[in-house]
């Protein structure tokens, strides 16, 4: 391979590389990535194909003369490997971000379904839809559930508050979603914090209901927020 060759294939090998990393990202973060790696070394490397070109074609054609070019040389590699090894350090910190606003994005939507789960069901108990429970029973004379899988399991369906026969359920959520930032390892009804219709919202502790729920997690978030307090 002849010194044109090398160059043009770093210079092909280099702008693909970038442009595989930032496709890696999904919106503004993949073009400007792929765009901006991809094209600046792309860039860097035929220029210095072209300028080798024009000095060294000639005088390795001369000297050479018909012999078989050989492959790359350790310099060249190294410096293809250094050229990796860039890209791959500016790939890391635009990961991490993506990865925290995919995990915010997750929360959000999380949060909402949770407490729309929870106002539906304030809202059938208030209309009398499902059996009205003493508090010596569960703690759910506010109308509030009391517990997360409560929503899952569902409640005996009423008609203004008397039990309906055959006895049915009510569901308000098909599966409890998990909070993203909380350990795998828990059951999805232990990575929320609870907040009793009781608490105050200075103080969001867990009791006799679940009026609403939050994070567990004390990282901030982009906007300089703390998730727990979403």
């Amino acid at each position: 391979m002849n010194m044109p060759a090398r160059f043009a294939f770093v210079s092909t090998f280099v702008s693909t590389f970038g442009g595989v990393l930032g496709g890696t990202f999904d919106g503004t973060f993949g073009g400007t990535f792929g765009g901006t790696f991809g094209g600046v070394f792309g860039s860097v490397s035929g220029r210095v194909s072209g300028s080798v070109c024009s000095s060294a074609c000639g005088n390795s054609s001369a000297a050479t003369g018909q012999r078989h070019a050989r492959g790359f040389t350790l310099i060249e590699m190294i410096a293809v490997l250094a050229i990796i090894g860039a890209l791959a350090a500016a790939a890391v910190p635009l990961l991490e971000l993506q990865t925290q606003r995919a995990r915010e994005l997750a929360l959000r939507q999380a949060l909402r379904e949770l407490r729309t789960a929870i106002d539906a069901h304030k809202a059938a108990f208030d209309a009398g839809q499902v059996v009205r429970v003493s508090e010596s029973s569960a703690g759910r004379e506010s109308g509030y559930p009391a517990t997360l899988d409560m929503l899952v399991r569902g409640v005996p369906a009423a008609e203004d508050g008397v039990a309906v026969q055959p006895v049915r359920r009510v569901y308000f959520l098909r599966r409890l979603p998990r909070d993203p930032f909380a350990d795998p390892q828990l059951e999805p009804a232990r990575s929320w914090g609870l907040r009793a219709s009781d608490a105050p919202p200075e103080a969001p502790l867990a009791g006799r209901d679940v009026f609403d729920i939050h994070s567990l997690s004390e990282r901030v978030a982009l906007d300089g927020t703390r998730v727990r307090e979403w």
